[in-house]
């Protein structure tokens, strides 16, 4: 990209962190369901327990494809059967822990921006909770209260997922790392957050929200996804027949379980308005085309949008506002990219300094009221940390379309105590 090009988006991400704060007071409520985790993230290059000779059997599968995918240049999720895995690495490696989930990373960084988040959340353990926004809203008798007025229910949550992270620089097993990512290892199969509290408020309040997220359901386990999908879609039509105007599903990197993503959307059709994904994701279930396949895709879904994201750039096939989904896209570039200069989620104040830009092509008009938009990212090829980064992003998309909505329709100051 040109150095003219590349100042134009630089002032343009700048505007718009002036602009964050307002257009995040204004936003209606976001409905998050329904996945929260804790996790344990490690440095892989400080895991050398994980390659040593002695190490367990379980680690030696781990590290195998960990070392796989630091060559390929590819993070992802993984489900390992290693019962003993979780006592072994927290013994063994070193690492902090994190709040995980789709669900849950968004609510965060909504929460810390003062969008209201109203998240499922049935494990109230002490170490979940202890990872969620004081200011996120959790059901409770009468309505919606903030985690910071939420009772701790004693005993042990989930288990944890835990998160290898790479960055540029060191060396896996004898393999430089190309690209800085992290994969997730599940140890567990964990179903979505049951929250029959969050259910049933969310069901009376879905026509003040603006906007709501459906994670991607990914680790939930092949014997319980029939059951899942007509629960969860079962909510989501209850949302949407009471008003809720906007509903995102995000798709992950399901591995060898490939059918899914086509299960999931076939489920949920006729609730959803938008789906998305990273570029790896969508190059997994289509041949990698950003402009008529996007529109097949979509329109086999019945869906008003399809979201792709990359570490450079963003796209989003739309019907409504091209505008507005530029704003959004944008949004969501730029708190990911702060954050990934920070290592956490932050309030951007400005475009992150000494980030690069690359052409992310020009818009396309697609017929039929069909436009896809693109715009590059404030880039950073030596990121703080990978995580969350996704979502981050989505939070971003999703404010703005909560923002759409009429603040008439808000919910009231006691409604959301």
């Amino acid at each position: 990209m040109r150095s003219g090009e590349a100042d134009f988006w630089r002032d343009a991400y700048g505007e718009l962190a002036l602009r964050l704060p307002g257009r995040a007071a204004e936003a209606a409520p976001v409905l998050l369901g329904f996945s929260a985790f804790v996790d344990a993230v490690v440095p892989l290059h400080e895991a050398a327990a994980l390659f040593a000779g002695d190490a367990p059997p379980g680690a030696w599968a781990l590290s195998d494809e960990l070392r796989r995918r630091v060559e390929d240049g590819i993070g992802g999720e993984i489900a390992l059967d290693w019962p003993e895995g979780d006592a072994w690495m927290a013994e063994s490696l070193p690492h902090r822990l994190r709040a995980g989930g789709t669900s849950l990373q968004i609510a965060n960084v909504l929460a810390l921006l003062g969008t209201p988040a109203l998240l499922a959340l049935s494990d109230r353990s002490p170490d979940q909770l202890a990872l969620v926004h004081p200011d996120v809203r959790l059901a409770a008798p009468g309505g919606w209260r903030p985690k910071h007025r939420i009772n701790v229910e004693p005993g042990a949550g989930k288990a944890r997922h835990w998160i290898f992270e790479t960055q540029l620089g060191t060396t896996i097993g004898g393999v430089p790392v190309r690209r800085a990512t992290r994969v997730i290892v599940r140890l567990a199969a964990d179903g979505p957050e049951r929250d029959a509290a969050f259910e049933a408020q969310s069901a009376i309040f879905a026509h003040a929200a603006g906007a709501g997220a459906i994670s991607s359901l990914v680790a939930t386990p092949d014997e319980a996804i029939e059951e899942t999908l007509a629960h969860v879609g079962a909510q989501a039509l209850l949302w949407r027949r009471a008003g809720l105007p906007f509903l995102h599903l995000e798709l992950a990197d399901y591995g060898a379980r490939a059918h899914l993503p086509q299960r999931i959307l076939a489920a949920l059709r006729g609730s959803l308005t938008s789906v998305g994904m990273s570029w790896s994701e969508w190059c997994g279930i289509s041949g990698g085309d950003l402009g008529p396949e996007l529109k097949l895709f979509a329109l086999a879904h019945d869906l008003e949008r399809v979201c792709v994201h990359a570490d450079e750039w963003a796209a989003a096939l739309t019907r409504a506002d091209p505008a507005r989904e530029r704003q959004a896209l944008m949004t969501g570039c730029l708190l990911a990219a702060c954050r990934a200069r920070a290592g956490e989620p932050v309030l951007p104040d400005t475009c992150p300094p000494g980030a690069a830009f690359t052409d992310a092509g020009p818009d396309q008009d697609l017929g039929q009221g069909w436009r896809l938009v693109r715009c590059p990212s404030p880039y950073t090829n030596r990121p703080r940390s990978t995580i969350g980064l996704g979502d981050t992003f989505l939070a971003g998309c999703l404010l703005v379309h909560a923002a759409a909505r009429s603040p008439s329709r808000h919910l009231t100051p006691g409604e959301l105590a």
